[in-house]
Parts: structure tokens; sequence; C-alpha cells
């Protein structure tokens, strides 16, 4: 083979280059872009921080502040409604429109309490400033103990329930109604009472949906206890996990923020209450900071987009002009080494001798390299074409033409193989040819795959000629040649499979010779032979090729005319006598040819063929009629149903 072309540059080499410029000079760009990104991202960050905390100041001290009023309204009903003195105070009393309308006064002026209420140890509503609620009991787990204690204002905080007021909560409230329980004892000296104020958590969603307006971020009040309270425009996937997080950190500090993988991607900043149980936190996450603030950076993308095009587009040009001088040539090497793994290569010089070989066409002849170098082609030949053959081949690439062949080969261990060749003379500029290429095809395995299948079609042939030849043998009556009772069944079963059968007529004729035995008894069992022979030739003859005969054994011949009516099938009847009389038979007697006359008797019944017929039936009616026939002395055809016909 020619030496492979070889390139100036090592094309790997200079490729990895060239991507290393790229990816500099892209990484330049875009380093620097990420970076400002990363920068005004981080001052977001601390800008919504920093918003956070001023509105949670806000927040924390208007919640702080009402937790109060409310502490303070309890207080003052207990000091107000006396429940100290034994008997001072009946149930009548507080149940009175007095005692409702005292309470109702007493929070009048607080809107962020729904009702204030007495509850007995039963959970009985005794007393309220909602008179729907007295006589109220309210459901197990809706009373606020225990909960999350403020020991300085007395105050027990106990779940958020849905409702609008305590009276509710013994029946079905709006789903979009909540209340936050609160309760005290009643007095120091009366456990068995308390005042439980109902916190309508509405008041303080009014004031956080006006402060939040510009902030995407979630506000959220929790207990002590890691519960959530309140929670507006939900971003936290897991709001227990971050109050499980909050409270402790709001116990150490106060207040501060949190964010980070502590926080599932989350800003976070809370502040927690020094008077009151509870932690207020208003938290985003990183990504819906990123899309508010990517609106800014999008001049700053834009440039970085339209460097890294420009530096994209020069590289693109100067990489090019590279790919043409390497194209050609890498398309040379492959093109080679393409044609050198799929096919058997060689060379020779312009007298024949081989001068390269390909590593395929070494595995297939079986020789070293140093064997097949300067030698010729005819070391392969296999003696299967004449040297006509070669001389042709010859004179036509000596010519400067391409030829095409077929070779059968032999390889060094004398096996042979079979190609596909195509020859290539090779010419200079003057038009001289230099050297010859030639590409073979290995197709041994499709020759001898074809020689199989030629052996396989060979042998089903003669399998499907021996089976037809078994076949009529079985069927065929070996005396006469014509069927025997197998073949009659075989034909009344194929009969009965044509699609047109049914319904159609069929007649049965039962024949037997007449006087056989004499015949056998007086000129012996070969003259017998030949009568029979002869009557089914005669027969034969006198019926259509639909119609069929068959011998049922001895003398007797069974005779079937498909779609044939009774009429028809006594003249064919009267056929086959005439056949027998019309010529006398010759047979071979001890002193040299004798010629007899032979008769028939037949016996004849007509029926409808249908696919569940047993033909059995009209044969045993047409040896009815043959038994007649031959007991009204033979030479004769009857027919069965009484009727008669002479012979």
């Amino acid at each position: 083979m020619a030496a492979r072309p070889r390139l100036s540059i090592d094309p790997r080499r200079f490729r990895l280059s060239f991507a290393a410029a790229f990816a500099a000079f892209q990484a330049l760009i875009w380093v620097g872009f990420a970076t400002q990104f990363a920068i005004t991202r981080a001052s977001h960050v601390s800008n919504f921080e920093q918003r956070a905390e001023a509105s949670i100041v806000v927040l924390e001290d208007h919640v702080s502040r009402s937790l109060d009023v409310a502490a303070a309204r309890a207080l003052l009903a207990e000091t107000m409604i006396d429940l100290r003195g034994a008997g001072t105070t009946t149930q009548a009393d507080l149940a009175a429109p007095a005692a409702t309308r005292l309470l109702a006064d007493l929070i009048a002026d607080a809107p962020v309490i729904r009702s204030l209420s007495l509850v007995d140890r039963t959970g009985t509503v005794r007393a309220s400033s909602n008179p729907a609620a007295l006589g109220t009991i309210l459901p197990p787990g809706a009373l606020p103990a225990p909960g999350t204690a403020d020991p300085a204002r007395g105050l027990t905080y106990g779940p958020v329930l849905a409702g609008r007021d305590a009276g509710d909560l013994g029946a079905p409230a709006a789903a979009d109604a909540a209340i936050w329980l609160a309760s005290r004892a009643a007095a120091p000296g009366t456990p068995d009472r308390r005042w439980v104020v109902a916190i309508d958590l509405s008041f303080f969603s009014d004031l956080w949906l006006g402060l939040r307006a510009d902030i995407a971020a979630e506000l959220a009040l929790f207990d002590l206890a890691a519960n959530r309270i309140l929670a507006h425009n939900r971003v936290a996937q897991d709001t227990a996990a971050l109050g499980q997080r909050l409270v402790p950190a709001a116990a150490a500090q106060g207040r501060g923020t949190m964010s980070g993988a502590a926080t599932d991607g989350l800003v976070v900043a809370f502040r927690g209450s020094a008077t009151h149980p509870f932690v207020l936190a208003m938290s985003t996450d990183r990504a819906t900071l990123g899309r508010q603030h990517l609106a800014q950076q999008m001049p700053l993308l834009i440039g970085a987009a339209l460097a890294a095009i420009l530096i994209s587009v020069a590289l693109f040009f100067l990489y090019r002009w590279y790919l043409r001088y390497e194209a050609s040539v890498i398309e040379m090497r492959n093109q080679s080494l393409a044609i050198g793994e799929h096919v058997m290569v060689s060379e020779s010089d312009a007298r024949g001798r081989i001068i390269d070989v390909n590593d395929a066409f070494l595995r297939a002849c079986g020789y070293a390299r140093r064997e097949v170098i300067g030698q010729d082609h005819r070391m392969f030949n296999s003696g299967n074409n004449p040297a006509e053959f070669y001389r042709e081949l010859w004179n036509t690439i000596s010519a400067g033409r391409i030829w095409h062949g077929t070779l059968r080969n032999r390889n060094k261990s004398g096996r042979y193989f079979w190609v596909n060749a195509t020859i290539i003379p090779f010419k200079d500029a003057w038009g001289r040819i230099l050297r010859y290429v030639a590409l073979y095809s290995d197709i041994t395995s499709a020759v001898i795959a074809s020689e199989t299948l030629a052996r396989e079609r060979r042998m089903r042939a003669d399998l499907s000629a021996a089976n037809k030849a078994l076949m009529t043998d079985i069927h065929t009556d070996h005396l006469t040649g014509i069927a025997n009772r197998r073949g009659l069944e075989a034909f009344l079963a194929e009969f009965r499979t044509m699609p047109d059968a049914t319904g159609e007529p069929i007649t049965v004729l039962m024949l037997d010779i007449d006087h056989f035995k004499r015949i056998n008894d007086g000129w012996g069992h070969a003259a017998g032979d030949a009568v029979l022979r002869e009557a089914a030739v005669r027969w034969r003859a006198a019926l259509r090729a639909s119609d069929f005969i068959a011998r049922m054994g001895g003398e007797e011949f069974c005779v079937l005319l498909p779609r044939t009516p009774a009429p028809s099938a006594l003249f064919v009847a009267h056929k086959l006598c005439d056949a027998m009389r019309g010529a006398a038979f010759t047979i071979r007697g001890p002193e040299g040819p004798v010629q007899i006359d032979v008769t028939v008797s037949i016996g004849l019944a007509a029926t409808r063929l249908v696919p569940d017929l047993d033909l059995q039936e009209a044969m045993n009616q047409a040896d009815e009629a043959l038994y007649r026939a031959k007991h009204n002395g033979r030479n004769r055809i009857e027919m069965h149903g009484g009727r008669a016909a002479a012979a």
C-alpha cells in the first residue's frame, strides 16, 4: 500500500490549541459577567434583608401591642367580674344580658379581639361578649391548654382553629376564617374557669399585606413550639422545618438573618418578641430574588453575549481557513483506512509484481507479508479459470481500463476462497500506468451458502418426488393401474373440500364382471388378470376426465360420477357395458391366444353430496342394485329404487 499522507502539523494538537484559545476568551467574558452578576445579586440579597428587618420591626411591634391589648382585656374582665367570692356571682348573673354587654363593651375598642368568653372546666361557655356563644360546648382540643405560656401577662396560647369566634368551634365554620385562642385563669381562686380570648388573625393579615406589597416574600408567625400561627404568600416548602430552625435562633440572637443550605436555599429575616412567645419571620428564595433583579442585569448580559459572538466569528473564520488545508488530507487517510479495513487490497507495479498488501489480504491468503512482496498473483491461482480468462484480464488493465470479475483463489493451506475483484490502473500525468490497485470483497461465505442451498433444494425436490411416488403407489391398484379403495377414499375427501360441492348430485356405479370365476377356472389366473387389465383400460377410455374409477377387489369396480344426475349416469353405464361387448377379449390359453366374450353387470345409485354425508350408504344402495342385476340374469343395469334397464 502507498504510504499514508501526513499533515505538516498535528491536527489534534492544533484543534486542542484552538479550543483552548476559544475557551479562554469565552471564560474571560463570562467569568467577568458572572462575577458582576454575583456582586449585584449579593447586593440584592442584602437589600432584601435590610428591608425585611425594617418591616419585621414594625410587624413585631404591631403583634406585641395587639397581644398586650388581649392580655389587658382578659385581666380587666377578671377585675370587673369577681368570681372569687362564693355565691357573689351566679350563673344566671353571668348569662344575663348585662354581663354580655359588659364584656362586649370591654373589647369594643380592641379590633384584634374577636370575643372574650368565660369557659368552665367542661368546655361550656358561661359568659361571652358574643351572646350567640352562650351555652356552647367547645370540642375537645379547642381550649388552649397546654400551650406556649406568657408568664409575664398570665396568658397561655393554644392552637389556631377554623372559625370566626369561639361560638363557631362547636359547628362547621368558614374555611377561610381562623382564630388564635389565648386563655388565663378567671381568678387565682377559680382554677376550673378560664377567660378565653379569640384573637382575630385577619387583623394582622390586613396590615401585613400592605407592608409587604413590594416584597415577594413569605411572612410567617411561629409560637415557641415552632408551630406556624399565620403565613402569607408561602415560599418555604417545609414551613415546619423552617420554624424548628428559627425558634432556637431567635432564642439565642433575638433577631437577625439566615440563608444558605441550613434554610433550603432561603433568605430569612427573623425577630423574636421580647414580651410574648412568638417569632416573626420574612423569607424568600434566591431564585425569586434572582428573577427580580435579572432585568437590572440585561444590559450587562447583552454586552457579554455580543463580545462572545464577535470572538466566536473571528475564530470561526480562522478555523475554516485551517480546515481547507486539513480536510482533503484527512479524507484521503480515512478513505484509505476504511477501504483497508473493509476489503482486501493489493498493489502491483506496472509489470504485475506485488509491491504491497493490507492485513485483510494477508488474513485471507494465509501468507506473511515477506512471502508475497515481489511475487506474481499467479501464486494464488486455483486453476478454476482457463488461461484465456487471465489473458483477457491482463489486456483490459494494461490498456488502462478497470476490470471487474469473480476469482476463485487458493490460500497457503490449499483451501479455496472466492472474491469479487476490481483492478484499477493508476496513471501519471502523461497517461502512463504506474501501478495497479486491486480491491477484493470476500464472498466465500456467500458462495458456500449458495451451494448449500442448491443441495438442499435438490434434496427437497427428490424427497417430494419420492413422497408423490409413494402416495401414488399406495392409492393405485398394481394390476390394473387404476385407483384402489384407498385412492377412492382420498378422492372423496378431496371432493368434499371443494367450495361448490355442497348440494351437487353424485352417482355411484358398482360393476362386476359376469362369470369371472369361469375365466379363472378355465384358463387360469393369468387370463383373469388380463381380462381385468383390459376391462380397466376400456372403461377408463369411456369415462370423462372428471369421473373416477377404482378397483374395489377381485372383479368388482366402483365408478363415481360427480355432478351427474341419474339419467346422465344411466347413459354412462350403457357406455361401460358397450365397451365390454364391443370386442372380444384376447387371452393366452394352453394352445395359444383365445378370444372370449365378457359382459358386466352394473348397479346404480344417485344421491346429493353434503359435507357430512357418508357415501357408504350410496355405495350400499348401488351394491343392492348390482345384486339384483346379477340375480336377474347378468349383463344388465339395475338402478336403486326398483327401476331396471337392459344392457
